[in-house]
């Protein structure tokens, strides 16, 4: 199954990472997750707040170094 998502889904996954959404995420099976090409762009541009809710370090949340 093919599942859109976008920026909402992916914030409230790194919001929440022990959360409903953060697990259907990372589980292992047959959903394929697209996401628009400005994803990574949306979440940088919000990565203050969002580290600031998030459990994450920046390290775990820093995009930069993703293709």
């Amino acid at each position: 199954m093919i599942v859109i998502t976008d920026s909402n889904i992916i914030f409230s996954a790194l919001i929440s990472p022990n959360g409903t959404v953060a697990q259907i995420l990372k589980a292992k099976s047959r959903l394929q997750f697209f996401a628009p090409s400005y994803l990574f762009e949306e979440v940088n541009r919000h990565l203050a707040k969002i580290e600031e809710l998030s459990p994450l370090n920046i390290q775990n949340l820093d995009t930069r170094h993703r293709t």
